[in-house]
C-alpha cells in the first residue's frame, strides 16, 4: 500500500500531582499513518534528546516513549510530539505540571535594629505550586513574602514566625526574634499588634515562557500552559488573540486554576493563526506573555468528480458533486465545460457552494450541455481540480426525409436520407419487398446519412425502399418511399418474347366502385399466355373480380372495390420465346375509420408510455400526433422523446412530468374527412434519485460527501437521509446541506461508526423513490485491553490471550518481548467473526519477565497493548563469591549477583571480633586501596521475600608486591677485574622469583639467588661487559624491575724496555712488519718499522686488535755489542698474553704497566 495517509496522534497526556524525584514515562502512538514513520519530541519548542535533561527516549515501529528519571522544577512545560511520514506530518502538546514541596530561598534570620529604623525582613521559598509565605505574631497573621517595620521601635521588639506551605511535601517554618536597640533617652509604649507600622511587600506575578508547536497542521490538535513563576495570589487569568479577547467556543477551550491557565485547540484550521498572550494580574500588578500559533495549511484536496448518471438524455436534469475532502476550508470553487469556465448567463447551468461543497446542476439538458465539466477548487496554499464527462443522448430526428420519386428507364436515380441525434444515427436504406432479379443499386452513407443511388434505372428498380435511421435511443425513424420507373414503347418481331406495355390503374378510385387494368403486349410475339397476381400470389376469377384475355390483350376487373383490394396487380405474359410482366398499384380510397381509437392516459415518472392509434382507410391513412403547448406541435418536436411509430402508436420512453398535456392523433389519407381523437395525458411525478456512490476507500479522519439529487417529480420534493434504515441528522462529524432540490451528506472527519447503507428518500404527492449506498471506513485495529496474572511462580505455563475490539480484516498480529519478536511462539485463532492472538509460555522462568506487547495491524493502521510479567523464583548463584587475592594498594572487587524474583537483596559481611560485624547492601563489594585491615573473611547474603538464602563465604588474601632496593654498580671497573652487582629486595610477600637481564637478554651465568636477593658476578671484566644490567623481581602480587648501568674502562698497555751502560744507552722501538728484508732490529722476523716510543716504553692508551703484531727493542751505546729483543703482541676481548722471544737471560725487563 502506498503512503498516503498522513500520521494522526490520539491524544496523551501526563499523570496529575507529580512531585519532584519522581520518574514519568509517557508513549505517543499513531492512530493512522502508513511506516515508516519518524518520531521526535520538543519540550517548550525546543528539540528533546536522549540524556538531556533526565530525558531518555526509545522508539520503535509505531510509537515512541518519553521517559523522565527524575523530576524537577525544570523539567514542567509543555511537551510535543511530532510524528512524520511520506503522507504528512501530525503532532500533539501536553503540558506537564511538576509539584515541589518548598525550598528556601531567602530564610529569614534574628533581627537587630537601631530605633527609627526601616526593617525588611525576607522570607521566600521556591516549589509548585508556588508556595504561600505567612508571617505570625501573637496569633495574627498576615499572607506576604517580605515583612516592612517602619521606624522601628519597642513595641515591634518580639518573635516572629515565617511559615511556607504550598501542600505539597511538609512545610517550611522558621522563627525569628526582632530587638530594637533604644537610646536611654528614648521611651515609646509597648504594642503588641501586629498591623501598626508594619507592612508587607507583596510580589507581582511572573509568567514562565510558554511556545506553541513549531509545525501545525489543519485539523490537529495543539495548546499550551501559561503557569506563574513567582507572585502572590490570588492570581487572575486573562487570554487574548492579537490584541483582542480570546472568544472560546467548543474548537477553543481555556481551563484555568490558582497556579496555572491551559489553553486547547481541538481542531486547529486557518483562521487560528495569531499571537495568543496570556496576562495574569494580583494585588501587585500584572504580568503577559505572548506567542505566536502557525496552522500549515494544506492545497485543497477534492473527491473525485462523478455525475452519478453520466449519460442523460435531452430534458432531463444531472448534477455532480465537487466536495473538499483535505486542506484549508476557505477555497474557492470554479466551474469550466471543456475548458471554458461557465458564466452565469448559461441558463440551464446553476451552480451553488457551501463551505466544503459546490454542487453544479444542469436542468433541462441540451445536446449543447455534453462536454467535459471540471470543478477547481483553490486557496491560499494551492489549488486542485477533478474532471467528469457529461453524455447527452438524443432520440433520432429527421434532417432529410426522404420522399416518392419518379425515373425514366435508364436515367440515374438518387434519394437522400439524413437525421439527427446523439450518438449520431446509422442511417441505412432496403427494399421493402426483395427482388426477383438482381438490382444495381448503391448506397453511400456518412455521418447520420445515407443516399440511395441507382446508376442506371430499370422496371426491376420500381418499388418501395425504406430509410432507417436508429441509435439506441428512443425508437427507430422509419420512412417508406415509392420509386415509379416509366418504361417507353419497344417494336419487336414475331420471334421475340412478348413485351407489355405498362399500364395503371386510375389515380383516384373510390371503395364501391369498379376499377379496370388492361395489359397489352406491344410485340408481335408468337401466341402468348396471361396471368395475373396480386401482392405475388396469383388471381382467380370470383364473383367479384373477371379477367378477360384475347391474343395481346387481357383485362383485369374488379366489379365492386373494398379496401383489401389495394395492392400490386402484377400481368404476366409469356410465350415460347419469353416472359414479360409489368405491375401497377391498385390505390382503394376508402375514408379513415378507427380500428384502436386512442384514450387518455395516466403514467408514472420514467415508465415507458404508450397510446394506441390505428385506423383503416385506403389509401392507408397517415397517423400524426400533435400535441397542444401554445399551439398544437407536430410530434416529435424536438423537445420531447415522444415518437410515433410506423403503426401509428405514440411511445414515449421514460416519460417526465414535462410530457403531460393534451395530445390529438389524427387519420388521414385524402379520402373524406380526416378522423380525430384528442387524449389527456397526466403524469404522475414520482420523484427519481440519482445514483450515488461514495467515493474510494476511506479510512478513519478522512471526510467525505455524497449528493441525493432528484432528477425528476414535481415539486415540493422531500428529502431525507436514512442509514441503515435510521434517519440521520446533522450532529457531530455529520452535516446535511439543502440546496434547492440537492441534499447533500458531509461526514468529517468519517470514523468506524459511520460505516453503514445510506439511502436517500425523495418524497411527493405521487409517490417516493429511494437509493442506497454502502459507506465502509476502514478501521486501524483495536485492541482489546488484557492482563497476565499477578503473581507466577518459575516453571509455572502462563498464556496471554490478544482479543480485537474492532478491526477491518485482514489483520495480522506480532509479539514482542522487551522489543524483540516472539510472534512465533504465538497462535492465530478465528472465530466466528472475530480474530484473536495466544501467546503461551510452556515453563515460565526470569527469562520470561518483561513486558510483552501484542500489535495488531492492517492496512488502515495499528494498535498495540502491553502487559508486565512477573515471575517469582527464590535466589539462585548468578556469580558465586569466591576467594579473592589483591595486593597492597590495589582494588579488590568481590562479586555476589543472584538472580531471583523480586531481585534479591545482597549484604556483604565482614566477620571482625565486634559483636556486629560490618555490613554493606551491594552486590559488588569494592575494596580500595587495599591494606592488610582488609584481610579476613567476608560472607555474602542474598534473600527475596519468596523463600530461601543462599550464604557464601569467602577468603580475602593480601599480598605485598615486591620492591627492589635501588643498586648502582661501580663507575671505575675496567677490564681485567672481576665484579658483583647485588639485587636486593626491600618488600614483598615469598616466594621471589629473580631474573637478569642484560640489554634485553636473560643472564645464566654468575647468577646466585636467595630468599629475598640475588648476585651476578662477571669475572673477568671485558670491555664486552659493559651495558644496561635490569633486576627482575616476581611473586604472586606483582613484579618489579631496576635497571644500572655497567661502564668498562678498557686497560692502558706500556710495553717498557729498559737498560744500563756507560755512556747512556739508547732504546729504540720497531714493529717488524713481515714480507721485508732481515734485518739487525728485526732480524727474521721483518722488516722494521719505527714506533715512538718514551724513556724507552711504548704506550697504547687504549689498545685495539690493529695494534696486534712484533715489536723488537733495540738498544745501542755505541760500546760492545748492541742489545736486541723481540716480543709479540697478542690483542683479544678475554685477555692479553704477552710473548717474549730471546736469550732469557737478557740484561732488561718488559713487563705491563696497569693503568690507574
Amino acid at each position: 500500500m502506498q503512503a498516503t495517509v498522513p500520521p494522526s496522534i490520539p491524544p496523551f497526556q501526563f499523570p496529575k500531582n507529580l512531585e519532584v524525584q519522581q520518574r514519568i514515562s509517557v508513549i505517543c502512538t499513531i492512530s493512522i499513518g502508513e511506516k515508516p514513520l519518524q518520531f521526535s519530541w520538543l519540550k517548550d519548542g525546543s528539540a528533546l534528546d536522549s540524556g538531556s535533561q533526565n530525558v531518555r527516549i526509545v522508539d520503535n515501529a509505531e510509537s515512541s516513549t518519553l521517559h523522565i528519571d527524575v523530576l524537577t522544577l525544570n523539567s514542567a512545560g509543555n511537551y510535543t510530539c511530532s510524528v512524520t511520514n511520506k503522507a504528512g506530518h501530525s503532532s500533539f502538546t501536553a503540558p506537564l505540571v511538576v509539584h515541589a514541596p518548598p525550598t528556601w530561598l531567602s530564610k529569614p534570620q534574628d533581627v537587630t535594629a537601631t530605633a527609627e529604623s526601616n526593617v525588611t525582613i525576607t522570607c521566600s521559598a521556591d516549589g509548585f505550586p508556588a508556595p504561600t509565605v505567612t508571617w505570625q505574631r501573637q496569633g495574627e497573621c498576615r499572607g506576604t513574602s517580605s515583612l516592612v517595620i517602619s521606624s522601628a521601635s519597642k513595641r515591634h521588639q518580639g518573635e516572629y514566625t515565617c511559615q511556607i506551605s504550598n501542600s505539597v511535601g511538609r512545610g517550611l517554618s522558621k522563627k525569628i526574634t526582632f530587638h530594637c536597640r533604644i537610646p536611654y533617652f528614648f521611651c515609646a509604649p509597648v504594642s503588641t499588634y501586629l498591623t501598626r507600622d508594619v507592612s508587607f511587600l507583596q510580589t507581582a506575578p511572573k509568567i514562565q515562557p510558554f511556545t506553541f508547536p513549531a509545525t501545525l497542521n489543519v485539523g490537529e490538535r495543539s495548546g499550551t500552559m501559561c503557569i506563574v513563576m513567582a507572585g502572590d495570589k490570588p492570581l487572575t487569568f486573562s487570554w487574548f488573540k492579537d490584541g483582542s479577547t480570546l472568544v472560546t467556543n467548543d474548537n477553543v477551550k481555556v481551563t484555568s486554576n490558582a497556579e496555572f491557565s491551559s489553553l486547547n485547540f481541538g481542531s486547529l484550521d486557518a483562521s487560528h493563526n495569531g499571537n495568543y498572550t496570556c496576562s495574569v494580574r494580583n494585588s501587585v500588578g500584572t504580568a503577559s506573555f505572548t506567542a505566536s500559533l502557525a496552522v500549515h495549511s494544506e492545497k485543497p484536496k477534492l473527491q473525485p468528480l462523478v455525475f452519478p448518471s453520466n449519460r442523460i438524455r435531452v430534458g432531463e436534469s444531472a448534477s455532480a458533486l465537487c466536495a473538499l475532502v483535505a486542506g484549508s476550508p476557505e477555497v474557492s470553487f470554479r466551474w469550466f465545460k471543456d475548458s471554458v469556465e461557465i458564466s452565469a448567463t448559461v441558463t440551464n447551468v446553476k451552480v451553488k457552494d457551501d463551505k466544503k461543497v459546490s454542487v453544479l446542476t444542469v436542468e433541462p439538458a441540451t445536446l449543447d450541455s455534453a462536454g467535459n465539466y471540471t470543478c477547481m477548487a483553490a486557496n491560499n496554499y494551492g489549488t486542485d481540480a477533478n474532471s467528469a464527462t457529461l453524455v447527452v443522448e438524443a432520440t433520432p430526428q429527421w434532417t432529410t426525409e426522404p420522399k416518392d420519386v419518379s425515373v425514366s428507364a435508364g436515367h440515374s436515380l438518387r434519394v437522400e436520407c439524413s437525421a439527427s441525434g446523439f450518438p449520431i444515427p446509422n442511417v441505412s436504406w432496403r427494399k421493402s419487398e426483395p427482388a426477383k432479379d438482381s438490382i444495381k443499386m448503391q448506397v453511400v452513407a456518412g455521418s447520420g446519412s445515407a443516399s440511395l443511388t441507382v446508376a442506371k434505372a430499370s422496371k426491376q428498380t420500381e418499388g418501395t425502399y425504406v430509410c432507417e435511421a436508429e441509435n439506441g435511443i428512443g425508437a427507430a425513424l422509419r420512412k417508406s418511399v415509392f420509386v415509379k420507373v416509366k418504361l417507353a414503347f419497344i417494336r419487336s418481331s414475331l420471334t421475340d418474347a412478348p413485351k407489355i406495355q405498362p399500364f395503371s390503374f386510375n389515380n383516384k378510385v373510390r371503395a364501391g366502385g369498379r376499377a379496370i387494368a388492361t395489359c397489352t403486349v406491344v410485340t408481335e410475339a408468337a401466341p402468348v399466355t396471361f396471368s395475373w397476381a396480386k401482392d405475388g400470389s396469383r388471381l382467380q376469377q370470383t364473383d367479384g373480380l373477371s379477367i378477360q384475355d384475347t391474343k395481346l390483350v387481357s383485362i383485369l376487373i374488379i366489379q365492386r372495390l373494398e379496401a383489401s383490394n389495394r395492392g400490386n396487380y402484377t400481368c404476366k405474359a409469356s410465350n415460347v420465346m419469353g416472359a414479360d410482366e409489368h405491375t401497377a398499384e391498385l390505390l382503394v380510397e376508402a375514408p379513415p375509420a378507427w380500428i384502436s381509437e386512442p384514450q387518455d392516459l395516466s403514467a408514472i415518472t420514467g415508465s415507458n408510455a404508450t397510446v394506441q392509434c390505428s385506423a383503416s382507410g385506403s389509401p392507408t391513412p397517415r397517423i400524426t400526433w400533435t400535441r397542444r403547448k401554445a399551439n398544437f406541435f407536430t410530434v416529435p418536436d424536438g423537445a420531447s422523446t415522444a415518437v410515433p411509430t410506423a403503426g401509428g402508436t405514440l411511445f414515449i420512453p421514460n416519460i417526465r412530468s414535462s410530457e403531460a398535456g393534451t395530445y390529438s392523433c389524427t387519420a388521414d389519407n385524402s379520402v373524406g374527412p380526416a378522423i380525430h381523437k384528442t387524449i389527456r395525458i397526466t403524469i404522475r411525478d414520482i420523484p427519481k434519485v440519482n445514483p450515488f456512490a461514495f467515493a474510494g476507500t476511506l479510512s478513519e479522519g478522512q471526510s467525505t460527501a455524497v449528493t441525493c439529487t432528484v432528477t425528476q417529480g414535481s415539486k415540493p420534493v422531500q428529502l431525507q437521509w436514512l442509514k441503515d434504515g435510521h434517519e440521520v441528522a446533522t450532529s457531530g462529524a455529520v452535516k446535511l446541506t439543502k440546496l434547492e432540490t440537492i441534499l447533500v451528506l458531509s461526514i468529517e472527519p468519517v470514523s468506524v461508526a459511520d460505516s453503514g447503507n445510506y439511502t436517500c428518500v425523495a418524497r411527493n404527492k405521487h409517490g417516493y423513490d429511494r437509493y442506497s449506498a454502502a459507506l465502509q471506513v476502514n478501521d486501524a485495529p483495536k485492541i482489546q485491553p488484557f492482563q497476565l496474572p499477578a503473581r507466577v511462580k518459575a516453571g509455572n505455563k502462563v498464556s496471554a490471550t490478544c482479543n480485537l475490539e474492532s478491526g477491518t480484516p485482514p489483520v495480522t498480529f506480532s509479539w514482542h518481548k522487551d522489543g524483540s519478536d516472539i510472534t512465533s511462539f504465538s497462535k492465530d485463532i478465528s472465530y466466528a467473526s472475530n480474530i484473536m492472538s495466544v501467546l503461551a509460555i510452556p515453563s515460565a522462568s526470569l527469562d520470561s519477565q518483561g513486558n510483552y506487547t501484542c500489535s495488531a495491524s492492517n492496512a488502515y493502521g495499528s494498535d498495540s497493548h502491553t502487559v508486565q510479567l512477573k515471575v517469582e523464583m527464590p535466589p539462585v548463584w548468578v556469580v558465586e563469591p569466591k576467594d579473592a587475592f589483591g595486593t597492597i594498594g590495589g582494588m579488590l572487587n568481590l562479586t555476589c549477583l543472584a538472580s531471583g524474583s523480586p531481585t534479591p537483596t545482597i549484604i556483604w559481611k565482614k566477620q571482625t571480633e565486634l559483636s556486629t560485624p560490618n555490613a554493606w547492601k551491594q552486590s559488588v563489594l569494592s575494596l580500595f586501596p587495599l591494606t592488610e585491615a582488609h584481610r579476613g573473611k567476608y560472607t555474602c547474603e542474598a534473600s527475596n521475600d519468596i523463600g530461601g538464602r543462599l550464604t557464601k563465604t569467602v577468603s580475602v588474601f593480601v599480598r605485598d608486591p615486591p620492591v627492589i632496593q635501588p643498586f648502582v654498580l661501580p663507575a671505575d671497573v675496567v677490564t681485567g677485574v672481576n665484579t658483583k652487582l647485588l639485587c636486593n629486595v626491600q618488600r614483598g610477600t615469598r616466594p621471589l622469583t629473580f631474573t637478569w637481564i642484560k640489554d634485553g637478554v636473560t643472564v645464566r651465568d654468575g647468577v646466585s639467588s636467595l630468599d629475598d636477593f640475588s648476585t651476578l658476578s662477571i669475572d673477568p671484566v671485558t670491555a664486552e661487559s659493559a651495558g644496561n644490567y635490569t633486576c627482575v623481581v616476581r611473586n604472586a602480587a606483582g613484579t618489579d624491575r631496576y635497571t644500572s648501568t655497567l661502564e668498562v674502562k678498557r686497560s692502558e698497555i706500556q710495553l717498557r724496555c729498559s737498560a744500563a751502560g756507560r755512556p747512556r744507552p739508547t732504546v729504540t722501538w720497531s714493529r717488524c712488519v713481515p714480507g721485508g728484508k732481515p734485518s739487525v732490529v728485526c732480524g727474521d722476523s721483518g722488516a722494521p718499522v719505527p714506533v715512538r716510543s718514551s724513556n724507552g716504553s711504548v704506550t697504547f692508551a687504549h689498545v685495539a686488535k690493529e695494534n696486534e703484531g712484533r715489536y723488537a727493542c733495540f738498544v745501542d751505546n755505541g760500546v760492545g755489542k748492541p742489545l736486541r729483543k723481540a716480543i709479540r703482541l697478542d690483542v683479544n676481548g678475554e685477555y692479553r698474553r704477552r710473548y717474549c722471544s730471546g736469550p732469557p737471560a737478557a740484561p732488561f725487563q718488559i713487563r705491563p704497566k696497569p693503568s690507574r
